[in-house]
């Protein structure tokens, strides 16, 4: 099982949230189904998001340096967002239920990631940020299910 500081997790999480916003807005560009292309673009955009949040959390009151600076270990058993990701492609001809199934995936293993993390932290504090992270993401899950006809 793998050590790293909390700062180390939330950079690869951050460049992965941007890197996954990049391949939804490529993906945007090459689809030809409008709603699609538009779920696609809200997708990338709330990815975007996510990485700029998740690129400021070190001035976060609560979570200062020294709490970044800990070290977590992990279960390298769990879902992969990496491996998620490079297999991660949508097919120019993909309609809104492909791409509501591939954010479902990026859900799972984001959830998956931050639950051993959260299992796996060092102190309290640690715990709780990536237990909050978790819920996070399950509640995502959750109300993109409850209001799939929305998307």
């Amino acid at each position: 099982m793998p050590f790293l500081t909390i700062r180390d997790v939330m950079s690869k999480v951050e460049a992965f949230h941007e890197e996954f916003a990049r391949r939804l807005h490529r993906a945007e560009e090459c689809a030809v189904n409008d709603e699609a292309k538009m779920m696609l673009r809200f997708l990338g955009d709330h990815q975007q998001q996510l990485a700029t949040v998740l690129g400021t959390i070190d001035v976060d009151r609560e979570y200062k340096i020294s709490t970044l600076e800990e070290w977590v270990q992990f279960d390298t058993e769990v879902e992969n967002p990496i491996a998620f990701l490079n297999q991660f492609e949508v097919d120019a001809n993909a309609t809104c239920e492909d791409v509501l199934t591939a954010a479902n995936k990026l859900d799972i293993c984001l959830f998956c990631l931050y639950k051993s993390l959260a299992t796996g932290g060092s102190t309290p504090k640690a715990q709780r940020l990536f237990a909050r992270l978790a819920r996070m993401e399950l509640d995502h899950q959750k109300a993109k299910q409850s209001h799939a006809s929305y998307y």
